[in-house]
């Protein structure tokens, strides 16, 4: 007997698929103008001198010089930026990131190691050839994405996915600003998908590899450890000890002291040297924002107790999870109940992380896209549920998006204080339903060997 066509589905409506299709068409669409705009207008008359990708270039620059041993000066940075833009990062001294002359550069060694080959090119040519870079980036998180967590979903729903991801505001601060943060959620993406599939070993060596950017490997380290998961951690040690000892056989330990010295250093700037706290995303810029000016003293130890707080919320969510297991015919037969629950609270765990993260621009904030689909992935039986919710993630767009358009204000007038606050705003609530959702099919959740057992009886 013939098996129907699983994209053929008759409860999904015609409506319902038409509307989706015509929302992937626009996204699609908008991503490629604002693309234009970028790459014909901002790039084109402002220049790559005034993005984030300045402090990449000089610092892979610094590198490249053999001066590596003081890459985290920032007199030695500020050098280098006025060497690369030819002086004019020192000309605006009214706005914030570039008021004292520097856009920091506050990643690890390695990363500026990695960034070495650009600064044998121009500026303005290293910029093309990053955002080819995260050009293909996107390409394989599509890919990866796609073949694993969407490889059920019909097409409409994949397409409508990709839209999203392309008209999600933030990812047009990545390409402009030259970030690497599809880089980091292709990292988080690949460690995600091995732990789901029970690739543990492949799983560690993704989180080792976020010793390039170490607070988005907190969360999944504790996710990993509480589930108690031996294997992707000890692959994740042997991958960052791997990291560590390379850079060090190539520069020494010395710029790993000087960095911690200068992250220390940059948790007391408020508004210079390229970090601005008033417009981050997170808890400590909306406390800054809008508590009382007598709390201020304590909001970045309140913030940084509220990242930890949320580390252990996650290991609670975790500690009970049945582990990811393949090659027998009871894990096949539950493998939708084990990848729902899985995806439930990898999506807990990420929606977490990004709000009550210490340090988040609105770069990383595209991050969110892969909680999002987890929890879209681990709702699909329950099809109005995830309408539903497709709808607020919609909203949740427009929120980051209108501020954008609407406010325009410089840094100090409000606008951009209102656009991190709704953005912080939209993060969390999105945990809050992740959270939600966990709590809800936990309770109602089937036991596999009842369920397997039920199934054989029938």
């Amino acid at each position: 007997m013939k098996s129907p066509n699983p994209q053929a589905k008759p409860e999904e409506g015609l409506w319902l698929r038409y509307v989706r299709w015509q929302f992937a068409i626009l996204g699609i669409l908008f991503f490629f103008v604002v693309m234009s705009v970028i790459l014909q207008k901002d790039i084109a008359e402002q220049g790559v001198w005034k993005t984030d990708y300045l402090a990449f270039y000089a610092a892979g620059r610094i590198v490249a010089e053999g001066n590596i041993n003081q890459l985290y000066s920032l007199e030695v940075q500020r050098e280098a930026q006025t060497k690369s833009s030819d002086g004019k990062n020192l000309t605006i001294k009214n706005y914030p990131p570039l008021s004292t002359g520097v856009i920091g550069f506050y990643n690890p060694p390695p990363l500026a190691i990695l960034l070495t080959p650009l600064s044998y090119s121009s500026l303005e040519q290293s910029w093309f050839y990053f955002l080819g870079a995260n050009g293909t980036f996107l390409l394989c998180l599509i890919g990866l994405l796609l073949a694993t967590v969407q490889r059920e979903w019909l097409l409409d729903s994949k397409v409508l996915s990709l839209a999203g991801m392309l008209a999600f505001q933030p990812i047009f601060a990545v390409f402009n600003q030259g970030q690497v943060s599809i880089l980091m959620t292709l990292i988080i993406a690949g460690m995600v998908v091995a732990w789901r599939s029970g690739k543990t070993s492949i799983a560690g060596m993704c989180l080792g590899c976020l010793i390039l950017k170490p607070q988005l490997g907190v969360y999944l380290f504790a996710a990993a450890a509480a589930n108690r998961q031996g294997r992707i951690l000890l692959s994740a040690f042997v991958t960052a000890l791997g990291i560590f000892l390379a850079t060090s056989l190539y520069c020494g330990l010395e710029p790993w002291w000087e960095w911690l010295a200068l992250l220390k250093e940059a948790s007391q700037f408020k508004s210079e040297n390229g970090i601005v706290i008033l417009v981050m995303y997170n808890f400590r810029a909306f406390a800054e924002n809008y508590f009382l000016a007598a709390l201020n003293p304590w909001i970045p130890l309140l913030t940084n107790s509220l990242f930890l707080l949320g580390a252990l919320g996650v290991a609670l969510v975790w500690w009970n999870a049945r582990p990811q297991q393949t090659g027998n015919k009871e894990a096949h037969s539950c493998a939708f109940d084990r990848n729902a629950d899985f995806d439930t609270r990898m999506a807990v765990t990420l929606f977490l992380m990004l709000p009550l993260s210490p340090h988040l621009f609105n770069h990383t904030n595209w991050i969110a896209v892969l909680p999002a689909i987890l929890l879209i992935s681990a709702m699909k039986k329950a099809r109005w549920v995830v309408v539903g919710y497709g709808v607020l993630i919609a909203f949740s767009m427009l929120f980051f998006l209108l501020p954008s358009l609407l406010l325009t204000g410089g840094i100090g007038s409000g606008d951009n204080e209102l656009k991190s606050a709704l953005g912080f705003g939209c993060l969390l609530f999105h945990a809050v339903i992740a959270l939600v959702w966990y709590f809800y099919s936990t309770r109602k959740k089937v036991q596999p060997n009842q369920r397997t057992l039920s199934s054989a009886s029938v």
